[in-house]
């Protein structure tokens, strides 16, 4: 019988969900002025930006869990980097702990500059707000690399959509 390694499953699984989100969900035309370059994150000294996210309510069609944050980059032609993914257990305002395992309750998974998985493995996200379909909040977390190297990730997000 042949099996696949969980972490190019999971890869896997991340780039193909990145995909679908970068077809299916576009950022809403309602959204707030405020929210261009609305995803920050610092890892290892250096700054990102985007303002591809999303938060998924519901996963229905899609195969990444429920109460998940996304936040990516477009990749030529026609696809999605999925860079940063948090699945938490709700979406409520307050403070999620990062711990790490496939059974976490709220877990992180970053891709780095090289293409590497990091897992997170301790850690808050805070939602300060969510209200009218769009969520804002901060993280500050430590991800470990395949050689159990740790390093800090840190960042915030505003007004994220979220999408059922």
């Amino acid at each position: 019988m042949k099996t696949t390694h969980p972490k190019f499953s999971l890869y896997l699984i991340v780039v193909l969900s990145g995909a679908i989100i970068f077809f299916a969900c576009s950022k809403s035309k309602d959204q707030p002025a405020s929210t261009a370059d609305n995803f920050t994150w610092l890892h290892s000294s250096t700054n990102h930006t985007t303002n591809l996210d999303t938060a998924f309510v519901s996963a229905y069609g899609v195969s990444i869990p429920a109460y998940t944050l996304i936040a990516g980059y477009p990749r030529l032609p026609n696809s999605f980097s999925v860079r940063v993914q948090f699945t938490l257990t709700s979406f409520n305002t307050g403070n999620y702990t990062i711990t790490s395992g496939a059974a976490a309750p709220n877990r992180l998974t970053y891709i780095d500059d090289s293409g590497n998985i990091l897992d997170g493995t301790s850690g808050t996200l805070t939602i300060t707000a969510n209200s009218n379909n769009y969520l804002s909040g901060n993280f500050s977390t430590t991800v470990i690399n395949a050689s159990s190297v740790t390093t800090q990730l840190t960042g915030s997000f505003t007004n994220m959509p979220i999408r059922p």
